[in-house]
This record gives structure tokens, C-alpha cells and sequence, in this order.
């Protein structure tokens, strides 16, 4: 995926497999036995991974809990071994990976910031002229002569990432550490690593978020059950991963069964590392995006993703003025209509709930509602009956290309599937017009200013 031809990480076939032994006397008898037997399981935490990160990216990895990201940071950070393959970095490469690794409890913050940064190559010296800046930005006050041990969470994450502040690194690796601060301190990290990257650093991080995906990615990436399920751009992984964990599971087999067409299996320690494939749509996926385009009377999208177990499917989504004319393009303000059309293709014996999503160009949600937070919801009915779902508004979006989804459900989903079509990116949508809001702005609020004078 890497821009460069110098990248500041690069991953080839990295596997990491574990021994699980079921019994504690499994671990002797496997000694005993001097390898002739095996009492012991194999489990895959990483299979095959190869991506190539260039200077100045920020990529973002994104997968379901167990899917191994923590594995591939500690491997890229070098606190890990692989089982196969090999990790190369260009410059100084900083990790923080979990919360207060590599500090002692006992110690005070002030002494594990100086027992972790000689750790780390600075000299005591180098530490003492920056430690007024690690304790600025840590801001945990009087905890700073605190053991550790009676720091919260929060805290932990404060010191730990003040500390890579001044280690002026090349490449930094974060693990979900973001997640525990407090809103304040992750603005403050946020600021870090846009200039960190200004600087022409280069970042590799670990998130659930995909609104954060979408925001600051140069492109990311998706681990399920070790391997890479997809790669890509930033809004196109956000679609994926809510189809991951929202689709039908045999989806997610198939898909890892497209790039990895045997099972990794070798009594040897070594694994299959082939790279994945690109992939080339089938047939029945080219057929659903002729259907998808037939379906819309608006500007269709070629960034459309649509998963569901389609018993009952959105066709025909548009946008129409008042007058009922079909819009592609739209004045900020305006008022319109949004609408879709429904069809059931299987008897319906219980309520189906429907939703509409806004997105900008970079795939960040900007609206988003649904018809439970109505109480209106499409009636049971026989196959074939037909409906339609409409949204009344006034645009209040800046000038810029948006995107419309649209998602079917049932009300109460009973298992497999949560969706019975979910279409998203469905059609753009271009909003021009001459707001009064900074253009840094999402929306326009459509305020009115005014003064008065309250001299006594």
C-alpha cells in the first residue's frame, strides 16, 4: 500500500504462532518427549501479513477483538518475535503498546520517566533538560512523586505518552492508548500527531473507531482471525468493517477463504506467506452493482458497499425538491426529500426498521437517524408488497460531495444477519451554495448574529 519507495516499515509474511498446551503436565510430557510427540495445539495469531508503510503515512489497523493487531505492534515494535518473516524499519521506531508498559509500579512517575527514557537511549542529562516538558504535557500534578501503582488508567497513558513526545522519533506505534484519556488530553495527543506527521513522521495505530480511521488515515487496513481481510482506503475499510461486524459471519469466511485458499497448517513452524490476491468481482457482484445502478434515480455511487441478507431491499434512492423533481445537486438550505424505495422478497411476519446516514467525502458520518427514534416502522406483509421511505429536511451541509446510505432491518434482529439490506455510499450528492460559516465547518447551522447595546 506504501507511496514510497523507501518505506519507514515494511512487513514480510510475519506469522506468529503459540503453543496451547491443555493441561499443566502437558508442558513437562512435551519436554519428556524431546519433540517426538506433540501435546500441544497450534494456534495462528498472525498469518501471512505483508503491507509496506511509507514515510510520513498514518495508517490506521482496524479488527475485531483477537483478530491480532496487538501481536503485529509488539512485532513492528520489536518487543515480540515472529514465528515467520521479518519486520524492517527506517529511523528511531517508539511504541506505546499497553497501559504503563515497561514501568515499575513501585517506582514514582518521576523515576520511571528516567528509568525509561535510558532505556530508551537518552542520557540523564537529555532527560533532566526535557522533563519540564514531559510533566507539562503528562499534567498529572503532584502524582509525578506518586508510586505508580496508585495511578489510575488515564494516567498511565499521560506519562506514558509524554515520554515518547520528547523522543523525537522516526516511526510511532500506538495501541489503543488514546482510548482511556480524557477528551482535553486526546485533543492534545491529536495535535501531537498532526504535527508529528507535519514533520514527516510516520504513524502506525491500532483503533475501533472508525471516525478516527477516516479523519487522519492515509489508508488502513482490516486483521480477522490474523490475516488481512482487506486494505485500502480509509472510508472503503470504515464500510468493511461495519460489515465484519454487523454482516453475516459466512461473509467474513468467504472473503478469508478468497485470499487465503488453505487453512495455514505446518507441523514445522512454518506457514504458507503468500500474499493475498487483489480480488476480482464475480459475476453475482457485478450483477448487483448493474442492479444497484438501475435501482437509483439519483447520481449512483461508485463507492457503494451493500451487504444484507436481502429478504427485503432498498431500490430506487433519491433526492426530489419540492416540486418532486430528481436532484443530484442541491443548494445549502434547501429544503428536499430523501426517499427510497421498498421491496419485500420474502413474507415479513415482524416490523422493519429503516435508516438514512450523511456522509462527507472523506466517509465521515456528519447525520445519521432512524425509524425507531420515530416509532415508525414498515408493517409485516406478504412477498412483493412495496413501500416507501422518505426523510423531510433542510440541507444544512457546507458545499461539498456527500453520500447517502440507507439500511433496512428487522426490529428485533434474532440472530445471524442484522441487516436485510444495507446500502452504503448509496449516491452522492453534490451541496453548493454560499454559507455563513467558517470553511472549516461541517454544517451551517443557518444562525442569525445580532448586537445590542447594554450600557446602563
Amino acid at each position: 500500500m506504501s507511496s514510497s519507495s523507501q518505506p519507514s516499515i515494511h512487513v514480510e509474511g510475519i506469522s506468529k504462532c503459540y503453543r496451547i498446551f491443555e493441561r499443566p503436565q502437558d508442558r513437562l510430557l512435551q519436554g519428556l518427549w524431546m519433540g517426538r510427540k506433540n501435546f500441544y495445539r497450534e494456534f495462528w495469531a498472525l498469518n501471512g501479513i505483508d503491507f509496506s508503510v511509507g514515510q510520513g503515512e498514518v495508517v490506521g489497523i482496524i479488527g475485531r477483538n483477537g483478530s491480532g493487531k496487538s501481536t503485529l505492534l509488539q512485532i513492528i515494535s520489536g518487543t515480540l518475535a515472529p514465528t515467520t518473516g521479518q519486520v524492517s524499519t527506517r529511523g528511531r521506531v517508539s511504541g506505546l503498546l499497553e497501559l504503563g508498559a515497561g514501568f515499575n509500579p513501585e517506582f514514582t512517575g518521576r523515576e520511571n520517566v528516567f528509568l525509561s527514557a535510558a532505556l530508551l537511549g537518552l542520557s540523564s542529562q537529555e532527560t533532566e533538560a526535557r522533563f519540564a516538558e514531559i510533566a507539562a504535557f503528562a499534567d498529572i500534578g503532584d502524582f509525578l512523586d506518586q508510586p505508580l501503582k496508585f495511578y489510575s488508567s488515564g494516567m498511565l497513558v499521560r506519562l506514558g505518552f509524554a515520554l515518547q513526545t520528547v523522543l523525537e522519533p522516526s516511526v510511532l506505534v500506538v495501541d489503543e492508548a488514546l482510548a482511556v484519556g480524557d477528551a482535553r488530553f486526546q485533543k492534545k495527543c491529536y495535535d501531537y500527531i498532526s504535527g508529528f506527521r507535519k514533520r514527516g513522521g510516520t504513524i502506525l495505530f491500532v483503533t475501533h473507531d472508525t471516525g478516527i480511521i477516516v479523519q487522519i488515515c492515509d489508508w488502513a487496513m482490516i486483521l480477522e482471525q490474523g490475516k488481512t481481510l482487506d486494505a485500502g482506503e480509509p472510508h472503503k475499510i470504515a464500510k468493511e468493517y461495519h460489515k465484519l461486524l454487523f454482516g453475516a459471519p459466512e461473509s467474513r469466511v468467504e472473503k478469508l477463504a478468497a485470499n487465503f485458499p488453505e487453512a495455514p497448517h505446518d507441523d514445522s513452524d512454518s506457514v504458507d506467506t503468500t500474499p493475498a490476491s487483489e480480488e476480482t468481482p464475480s459475476s453475482a457482484q457485478q450483477s448487483s452493482a448493474q442492479q444497484s445502478s438501475a435501482d437509483s434515480p439519483s447520481s449512483e455511487s461508485r463507492r457503494e458497499l451493500r451487504y444484507g441478507s436481502k429478504a427485503v431491499v432498498a431500490t430506487r434512492i433519491g433526492v426530489r425538491d419540492e416540486a418532486g423533481s430528481t436532484l443530484s445537486v442541491v443548494e445549502t438550505h434547501q429544503a428536499l426529500e430523501v426517499f427510497f424505495e421498498v421491496e419485500y422478497r420474502q413474507d415479513i411476519t415482524d416490523e422493519v426498521a429503516y435508516g438514512f446516514i450523511f456522509t462527507n467525502s472523506k466517509g465521515l458520518e456528519v447525520f445519521g437517524t432512524k425509524s425507531g427514534f420515530y416509532e415508525d416502522f414498515l408493517p409485516p406483509r406478504a412477498k412483493g408488497s412495496k413501500f416507501e421511505c422518505r426523510m423531510d429536511l433542510r440541507v444544512p451541509l457546507v458545499p461539498g460531495s456527500y453520500f447517502v446510505s440507507v439500511a433496512l432491518a428487522p426490529r428485533v434482529p434474532n440472530g445471524g444477519e442484522e441487516f436485510f439490506d444495507f446500502r452504503f455510499d448509496a449516491i452522492e450528492l453534490k451541496v453548493i451554495g454560499t454559507p455563513k460559516c467558517f470553511t472549516t465547518a461541517v454544517v451551517d447551522l443557518n444562525a442569525q448574529l445580532s448586537h445590542r447595546s447594554v450600557d446602563s
